[in-house]
């Protein structure tokens, strides 16, 4: 199993984890992707967006992907903290 799919499956675990900890708010998960390059060729759209695309289609979850190349590289907006 490559490092890739073992940081998949664990964030995976922490999510659906807390999700019963947030029983009618949704779990709000900021996932950091150094977006390298090397990455796609397996993912063209970059690991940490894959994550975040599966993870939103979860009931329960706001994820969103950032990143040193985002405007705000991954600070949360005002009134999100």
């Amino acid at each position: 199993m490559s490092l890739t799919t073992k940081v998949a499956l664990a964030l995976s675990a922490v999510a659906v984890a807390t999700i019963g900890c947030a029983q009618e708010k949704s779990v709000r998960i900021v996932i950091w992707d150094e977006r390298q390059p090397k990455q796609q060729p397996m993912y063209q759209n970059f690991l940490g967006n894959h994550i975040t695309n599966y993870l939103n289609k979860q009931e329960g979850f706001s994820v969103r992907s950032v990143g040193m190349d985002d405007p705000q590289r991954g600070d949360l907006e005002p009134g999100q903290g």
